[in-house]
């Protein structure tokens, strides 16, 4: 008999053995893959936290658009990370360019829905913004998370400041300086401003008396105390300190826009102090320095009131740029009718050179009442035509559905302005829509 014997594919030891070594190359593979990928990922993690860290080096710099820039490219090495989303958010704020910032707070809190000062920044927007429902359920995770942390009761305060609740505004301040360790100056300031706001003076002095003690050039703080001393009738320190803080606030760092609102308020104050005072004339000089700093959300309808009643009452002959200056004020305060009589009694008298300013404020009042035939008749006496004058034709014109008058001025408009004018751009949309109304 023939022995058959075993071919080594065949040997037992031999299958177990091709087995395990297919094993452990599958493993070793595996292996290698993941330690591959971990190294892939380590690197870019590396990266991302480099740039991540150069933007927060950047946004301590007041260097925004780079900063911006750092943490965009951080997040192509690492989009999973709520920091750099964090960063991004804070920069595009900086910039003012609050879509690109909510959208980026978003995404951080994607990752992490738990992150309190996400949570909190991206409520001060939509404050800002008037969405006062989605801020204040941010801010009561904000606040499950974290109920002692000054942050979000800073932010509540202004929450309920948005809303009209200066009490409940008042109260949360009162919670922000009890919480801080060492209360900004800042904090201090909204917090006099509330306590003015309610009427409790007496606290609202001693806040702004706490800042001046630490840095006696802060403006806004002169401006309460003046404020508080107007109230309580001594006019003559009132005058002293709004003025001595009007002073501080033309120089830095105190001349910004974001000081605006409260110049207009050193104003309205001084303004009415002349008129508890019969300073007329001076009164009707403070409400302009207003109008001319645009301030948004300055109400000057009782100054105008008291003004034109004044006018009324005493029969005062005024000049033709007092008449054309209280126009400018009733205009401000929304009495559009009275504001016409101004601007039209101005115009009968001796403007000094500047009685096409007086017609332009003329012909927008009147446009404002859709008076859209006497708005023309009023521009078309300002000659040679300026900017605004054909502008105002232009948008006039295409109130009044005639698209072939407004593009004829528009086109005028248009070769008012050099080649490189960003302003051309929408003058030629304008046109171009205006093609397709004919």
């Amino acid at each position: 008999m023939v022995l058959k014997h075993d071919t080594p594919s065949d040997h037992p030891d031999t299958h177990s053995s091709r087995l395990q070594t297919a094993a452990i190359f599958s493993l070793l593979t595996i292996t290698l893959f993941v330690v591959t990928l971990h190294l892939i990922f380590t690197g870019r993690s590396v990266v991302a936290q480099v740039l991540q860290h150069s933007g927060n080096v950047l946004l301590y710099n007041d260097e925004w658009d780079e900063a911006q820039w750092a943490f965009q490219e951080a997040i192509h090495w690492n989009p999973y990370n709520h920091h750099i989303y964090y960063g991004l958010g804070q920069s595009s704020a900086y910039l003012l360019q609050g879509d690109q910032a909510r959208f980026a707070y978003r995404v951080g809190l994607k990752a992490n829905p738990n992150h309190v000062p996400s949570l909190i920044e991206l409520a001060r927007l939509l404050i800002h913004s008037g969405d006062y429902d989605e801020a204040e359920e941010l801010l009561n995770r904000a606040h499950a998370s974290v109920p002692h942390f000054w942050r979000v009761h800073q932010a509540r305060a202004l929450l309920a400041e948005g809303r009209g609740d200066l009490s409940g505004a008042l109260e949360e301040m009162e919670q922000t300086i009890l919480l801080e360790l060492t209360p900004l100056p800042m904090h201090y300031m909204q917090l006099g401003k509330l306590q003015y706001q309610t009427g409790r003076y007496a606290e609202a002095e001693a806040t702004a008396e706490r800042v001046l003690d630490t840095n006696p050039n802060v403006p806004s703080m002169l401006l309460l105390k003046g404020r508080v001393a107007a109230k309580n009738n001594m006019n003559k320190n009132a005058l002293i300190l709004i003025e001595e803080a009007l002073q501080r606030f033309s120089t830095p760092p105190y001349d910004g826009a974001e000081w605006t609102t409260d110049r207009s308020e050193a104003h309205i104050t001084l303004a009415d102090i002349h008129l508890d005072t019969g300073k007329y004339q001076e009164a009707i000089e403070e409400l302009i320095a207003v109008i001319d700093a645009a301030s948004a959300g300055s109400s000057l309808e009782e100054q105008s009131i008291r003004l034109i009643d004044w006018h009324r009452t005493e029969q005062t002959h005024l000049s033709s740029l007092e008449s054309w200056n209280i126009g400018k004020v009733a205009v401000a305060a929304g009495l559009l009718e009275e504001a016409l009589q101004y601007f039209k009694s101005a115009l009968d008298g001796d403007l000094e050179g500047q009685g096409d300013s007086c017609r332009l404020d003329l012909a927008r009042t009147l446009r404002t009442l859709e008076r859209y035939g006497e708005a023309i008749d009023i521009l078309k006496q300002i000659s040679p035509s300026t900017l605004e004058s054909t502008m105002e034709l232009a948008e006039i014109y295409e109130a009044m559905g005639k698209p072939a008058s407004a593009r004829f001025e528009y086109t005028t408009l248009l070769q008012m302005f050099p080649v490189e004018a960003h302003e051309r751009t929408d003058i030629e949309k304008r046109i171009q829509i205006l093609k397709g109304d004919q």
